[in-house]
């Protein structure tokens, strides 16, 4: 919180110019991207050393620790006299320190610290969820809508030492939020929420459809993860949860009013997920 505060009066100070051209072109996205990593990186890199540490170690002080991210991300000012790039970036590393924790889960394979993290902050079931929300996947330092935001943890994750040391992991850190970008569409469809805007980041310009496999794989074969995910979605149980997936994945792809969760990549259709997630195949 003093860091936020601190962080806001230093910017305004330096009145730095926060316009950006709305250009898709990924030239057009890289000052923002290294702004925000020059900015944010370091105090979101500070949150990814506590959440990992305490996703792999101390789950039961995650609560805690998302509970203080939660308080930064209603510090936002509706009238402090600053862009609201400014006034709201406080909420934008609260969210980032949610989704890194999750890729990091995903990583580490801390599949219980995954459930609380997807069920946050209703760590009792599926219901509000954090994650879900709209504000999640639209950040105001860009001032723009959420499409370099893959992009940019790309290059946060890519350079950080908490990141390459806690997870021992020379996967690109891509496909983890790809997978996370999934289960949330996956998710926002199980529960009935009211997002289009859920996890569509993570999936714009990059099909990644081996990635896709993998997590496939993973859920069709690991248990525990199944579980989790399954309690996440209200379901009784992992093999439901199965069961239920590719047309919860199609459903996703196939988003209310028109715009899908998988925007700007070919998501497998469901034969192809079933025989990855290693369901028999559907007879007529």
């Amino acid at each position: 919180m003093d860091w936020w505060e601190s962080w806001r009066a230093g910017i305004i100070e330096r009145a730095l110019e926060w316009t950006y051209h709305r250009d898709g072109s990924a030239e057009q996205w890289q000052p923002r991207i290294s702004r925000f990593v020059e900015e944010l990186g370091p105090v979101i890199e500070s949150a990814l050393a506590v959440s990992l540490a305490l996703v792999e170690f101390r789950r039961e002080d995650l609560p805690a620790h998302l509970s203080w991210l939660d308080r930064l991300a209603s510090a936002v000012r509706s009238n402090g006299g600053a862009p609201l790039a400014i006034e709201e970036a406080c909420r934008d590393v609260a969210n980032a320190g949610l989704l890194q924790a999750m890729a990091g889960a995903f990583a580490l394979g801390a599949w219980p610290s995954l459930g609380m993290l997807l069920s946050w902050p209703d760590v009792a079931g599926p219901g509000r969820v954090g994650a879900l929300s709209s504000g999640f996947t639209y950040y105001r330092f860009f001032e723009s809508n959420s499409i370099p935001l893959a992009h940019a943890h790309r290059a946060l994750l890519a350079q950080s030492d908490v990141w390459a040391i806690a997870t021992r992991d020379r996967t690109p850190p891509l496909q983890y939020l790809l997978w996370v970008g999934i289960v949330l569409a996956v998710q926002a469809e199980a529960t009935a929420a009211d997002s289009g805007a859920t996890a569509t980041w993570t999936l714009l310009w990059s099909p990644q459809s081996q990635a896709i496999e993998t997590l496939l794989r993973l859920i069709g074969h690991h248990d525990e993860l199944a579980d989790v995910l399954a309690a996440a979605c209200g379901d009784a149980s992992g093999s439901v949860y199965r069961s239920e997936f590719p047309g919860r994945y199609i459903a996703a792809a196939r988003r209310r009013n028109g715009r899908s969760a998988f925007i700007a990549s070919d998501p497998l259709d469901e034969r192809e997920v079933r025989r990855y997630i290693g369901l028999p195949r559907e007879t007529s």
